[in-house]
């Protein structure tokens, strides 16, 4: 592709973070955390002009200068670190993640502990002296990258994994051993040279690339184009994704270090509190993988009561800065705490109200009462609607239902004609067959009755609750008008 001078990549401590369209929610919110002086690892991102030029090249290559920038911008990390990427001493490691203007369902998951091969792996177990956690890293790093970069089936990096727990009688990954580990990183690479037909990239700079075309090629994936057509969310709202680039810190190196998961209030409830849950010596997926159960965020005052202070005043900060409730992912690595993204959390109708109201009545948060009542009449605007379409669903179900009953009423009736004629048709008493038939469309009569009323009955309470919830709402709307007004 031709040469441009248009600038592709954004360290974190240059890029704007309140230009989304160009870098992506994530990476806006990357920057805006580093501005103003939040623990976020040194990192960059590749623009969403990147990902469209790519997209837009029949032969899908990357514009021209991207990776001058990008390597550029690795040594800028190396320096910031004190690490080098694919070094023999102490390796720089990086995650990659995906990141639209709009958070969206489809996009790419994330490629952790990006930058292992032989070399690096044993650089970080003689670095850390922990060969458990160098081959946890390598494994989850070998199954990610062929995942979501390679195209290899996740299945296939599952079975292996489960054949050497069973092997040695386990149930849960962090009772594997180090040599349990290594086998599975060895079977992990053998399934990525059997559905690719290639050996593993082992040239750190390769896996980045083939990473960031991965990230890009997911704007186009099946799940992220539907989504885009269902929401009607358009290029002026969301065209391209950025690529975050991320120096990896560790939640699996012991039981000082955690992967986590915030509320800055009670997203259900709007209870002004710390929400969410952990897991100890564990990376991000973890969390979300249901393979360990989290334990609540309340839990660390206890297990690491320093790291809960730090999450307390980082939830202040947050809220104080963006002005709205956030939502946030964060990891511990051997007692730091680090941030990892941040975003508006979404809540339920009734704690956003009630959201509104505390904060209007905070004297020292930086939200007005006309803001807040500004934000209440936008959430009815949102949540009525919505109660509405769920109201219709309920009203199509009972639909559906009937037409059910209808059909088996129909089909019973046909039945009964059938055996009717049959009967008649082997000479048996016609009155008899007329019984059978009336014994018949009466069972479908019934039948379809039941159907029916139960259907009834279904849309009546969907409909009743729902109109309870509307109603509430509306109370609650009013009385917090209300208090704001002082009317």
């Amino acid at each position: 592709m031709r040469t441009s001078d248009r600038k592709w990549v954004y360290a974190f401590e240059n890029g704007d973070g309140r230009n989304k369209m160009l870098l992506g929610g994530k990476g806006a919110n990357l920057c805006e955390m580093t501005r103003i002086g939040l623990n976020v690892p040194p990192g960059f991102v590749i623009t969403t002009e990147g990902c469209l030029a790519y997209l837009e090249d029949a032969q899908r290559r990357l514009p021209d200068g991207v990776m001058d920038e990008v390597r550029a911008h690795m040594r800028a990390l190396e320096q910031k670190t004190g690490k080098k990427f694919g070094g023999s001493d102490d390796p720089l490691l990086v995650s990659v993640r995906s990141g639209s203007a709009m958070s969206m369902p489809g996009m790419m998951d994330t490629i952790l502990n990006l930058g292992l091969n032989e070399t690096t792996l044993a650089a970080l177990i003689r670095r850390t002296g922990n060969e458990r956690f160098g081959y946890d890293a390598w494994r989850r790093f070998i199954q990610l990258f062929g995942k979501v970069a390679l195209g290899v089936p996740d299945h296939a990096f599952d079975e292996q994994f489960d054949a050497v727990k069973a092997r040695v009688g386990v149930k849960q990954d962090v009772m594997l051993g180090p040599d349990d580990l290594r086998d599975i990183g060895d079977r992990f690479l053998k399934v990525v040279q059997q559905h690719t037909g290639h050996p593993f990239p082992s040239d750190p700079y390769e896996q980045l690339e083939i990473a960031i075309k991965a990230v890009f090629n997911s704007w186009m994936g099946k799940r992220a184009i539907d989504y885009r057509r269902e929401f009607k969310i358009t290029p002026a709202m969301a065209n391209g994704t950025a690529v975050n680039v991320v120096t990896m810190v560790f939640g699996n190196m012991g039981n000082d270090s955690a992967t986590g998961v915030g509320f800055t209030r009670n997203p259900a409830t709007g209870e002004n509190q710390l929400y969410g849950e952990y897991l100890t010596n564990a990376q991000g997926e973890d969390v979300v993988a249901g393979i360990r159960t989290p334990k609540p965020i309340a839990d660390l005052a206890t297990e690491m009561p320093a790291i809960y202070t730090q999450l307390v005043d980082l939830r202040n900060r947050l809220e104080r800065h963006y002005r709205e409730v956030q939502d946030f992912e964060f990891t511990i690595e051997q007692g730091r705490l680090w941030m990892l993204q941040v975003r508006v959390g979404k809540r339920t109708p009734q704690a956003a109200l009630r959201m509104a109201l505390d904060m209007a009545e905070d004297p020292e948060f930086p939200l007005g009462r006309e803001e807040a009542v500004r934000r209440i009449i936008d959430q009815m605007r949102v949540s009525v609607p919505d109660m509405i379409k769920q109201a219709e669903r309920t009203v199509g179900e009972r639909d559906r239902i009937v037409a059910q009953a209808n059909e088996e009423a129909s089909r019973i009736i046909q039945l009964a004609r059938e055996q009717a004629t049959d009967m008649v048709e082997h000479d048996e008493l016609a009155e008899a067959a007329r019984k059978r038939a009336n014994e018949l469309l009466a069972e479908a009569e019934r039948e379809a009755a039941s159907m029916r009323s139960e259907a009834d009955k279904y849309a009546l309470n969907s409909l009743s609750g729902l109109a309870e919830q509307v109603t509430k709402l509306q109370r609650e709307v009013e009385n917090g008008m209300r208090a704001l007004t002082g009317e």
